[in-house]
């Protein structure tokens, strides 16, 4: 949440309705005032704040001047009590939310196997789609934090199997001519003098160049060598040019002994 508010931003996220008001019936002071600031919190973030100090001073004051609490009366909300557990259960179920759980963070590495990994890759995209999912299931968003590991996890996972399907799927006769590729001809030398079937590594991960006769028959040369391998037309089904322009770059820049 960020620090500042403009008075117009605090009027529209942070006055309370009149159905808000009634949740703090029967409450005063430090539980008045912690509980409408948990409330709004929470219907503006989907979370609740880690630490008091999360929450900027200027919505206390606003949501303290509202309900008539004194705004120092926040320091005396008790951050780990039972009232806070029991508070938090009531907003939940006021907005219809339930409590994250280790089930649901599974659940969520199985939708990302099988509706986003395969199509996007890029970490902070992955992150949106995640906290995305939670709102659209009614789940309360996670730490940030925790969140990244478990994307990183189930990037890692997907990954793995996406290697090991890709490594089953080639033949034998394949893997030989690839293996070569790896452990011959890779100095600039050798490009020059490469013929049909005995391209360099090197020459084959190198970029088109200008357009120009001898830049075509480079890449028409590169097209005969791929061609020579007898790649599985199905080698990467399902998974879309974004992600293989992904392993594409991290290919390009590696040198041989990190391929190997």
């Amino acid at each position: 949440m960020k620090k500042t508010f403009s008075h117009d931003e605090l009027v529209d996220n942070f006055s309370l309705s009149i159905q808000e008001f009634k949740l703090l019936k029967n409450k005063a002071g430090a539980t008045r005032l912690g509980f409408a600031v948990m409330l709004k919190f929470f219907q503006n973030e989907l979370k609740f704040p880690d630490s008091k100090s999360e929450i900027p001073k200027a919505i206390i004051k606003f949501i303290s001047e509202q309900i008539d609490v004194k705004y120092e009366d926040f320091n005396d909300y008790k951050w780990n009590s039972r009232s806070i557990k029991y508070h938090r259960k009531q907003i939940r179920e006021f907005f219809d939310y339930k409590e994250i759980s280790a089930n649901d963070y599974n659940e969520l590495k199985e939708w990302l196997y099988k509706y986003i990994l395969p199509h996007e890759h890029k970490f902070e995209c992955i992150i949106r789609e995640s906290n995305q999912r939670f709102i659209d299931l009614k789940i309360e968003l996670p730490a940030q934090l925790h969140l990244e590991r478990v994307v990183a996890s189930a990037i890692n996972t997907f990954e793995d199997k996406l290697f090991k399907t890709t490594f089953n799927k080639i033949p034998k006769t394949t893997l030989e001519k690839i293996d070569n590729f790896i452990e011959s001809m890779t100095n600039e030398d050798n490009e020059q003098d490469s013929k049909y079937g005995e391209i360099s590594l090197t020459l084959l991960k190198s970029q088109p160049g200008r357009i120009g006769i001898k830049s075509l028959e480079k890449e028409i040369e590169k097209l005969k060598a791929l061609d020579t391998l007898n790649l599985p037309d199905n080698i990467f089904e399902n998974i879309s040019k974004k992600v293989l322009y992904k392993y594409k770059q991290r290919t390009i820049s590696e040198d041989v002994s990190h391929l190997r």
